[in-house]
């Protein structure tokens, strides 16, 4: 009974237990309860509670217990740099171990140590290079927030993020990624911003700045698009940015503020940005001429 207590006490206590961590009759103890379905397997040698067998924390902490130098990486490192309440169920690490059990992907890659960052008891790769890595199964998403996080200096970010890149070598997928920071250099801060961008670059409209800020009264306003010269101002709304009663009060009360103060505003949904019928509008509006 003593050795069960104790076994008990050791999960409440680190979620998990290893079998070289304890003395041989408590050994004995723990193969007892796993042969009855009392503790389950989550790696060789670490066992946990069936109903938290299957968690994503308990398999990086048995994971984390196995190899103390394991890094996460991907999906697991965003969810523990941004949303730890949010692991994703599939655990992804940086580890020497041979790994072959669901709810596991490991590989050999090793990040280089500059660009690991210690998040609690775990090691995972920094806000940089998990957003680089992630390029080509996520877009640009985690370099728009990290250029939302980091304004007004989104510069030193894209710089860093550059530098993540440039540290990791000859991987697979990093023309994807060069070209995805290359497209980043308006400091876009959302994949429609990026795109609007990258038409505005196409079509040799030139003269704004992205994401600058425009004083009205003792208010200073951040806006998408600012054609300075034309006293133009463009919005890009997407919806995951305006989708509260809050953010469409804001918004007007923005654009009227705007407008009192003697600036045209314009205003392009996700779809007028992908169809590229806010170009034709905007060449009027700045009294361009349409290219042939």
């Amino acid at each position: 009974m003593r050795h069960e207590e104790d076994i008990q006490q050791r999960l409440e206590t680190d979620g998990i237990i290893a079998v070289r961590e304890v003395d041989r009759l408590v050994r004995a103890a723990l193969y007892r309860a796993a042969k009855r379905g009392i503790l389950v397997s989550v790696l060789p040698g670490i066992f946990a509670d069936p109903a938290a067998a299957d968690q994503p924390r308990t398999r990086m902490l048995a994971l984390h217990k196995c190899d103390p130098n394991a890094i996460f990486t991907g999906a697991t490192a965003a969810a523990l740099l941004w949303t730890p309440d949010k692991l994703p169920c599939s655990v992804e690490a940086s580890t020497e171990l041979r790994v072959r059990r669901d709810g596991f992907s490991v590989s050999r890659w090793r990040p280089d140590p500059d660009w690991v960052t210690q998040v609690g008891a775990f090691r995972c790769t920094n806000r940089e290079l998990t957003a680089v890595d992630l390029i080509p199964r996520n877009g640009g998403d985690l370099i728009d927030r990290i250029l939302r996080e980091n304004n007004p200096v989104g510069q030193a970010a894209l710089d860093r993020m550059w530098a993540a890149l440039r540290a990791h070598p000859q991987r697979s997928g990093n023309q994807l990624r060069a070209r995805l920071l290359e497209s980043s250099t308006a400091l876009p801060w959302s994949e429609a911003e990026r795109q609007a961008h990258r038409q505005l670059h196409d079509h040799g409209i030139m003269g704004w700045r992205a994401n600058a800020s425009v004083p009205v009264g003792d208010t200073v306003y951040p806006v998408d698009l600012l054609f300075e010269e034309h006293h133009l101002i463009v919005e890009i709304d997407g919806f995951e940015f305006h989708n509260s009663r809050a953010a469409f009060e804001h918004d007007r009360a923005r654009q009227n503020g705007l407008v009192e103060h003697g600036w045209r505003v314009l205003r392009f949904t996700w779809a007028m940005i992908q169809s590229g019928e806010w170009i034709p509008v905007l060449r009027r509006c700045l009294g361009l001429r349409a290219l042939s």
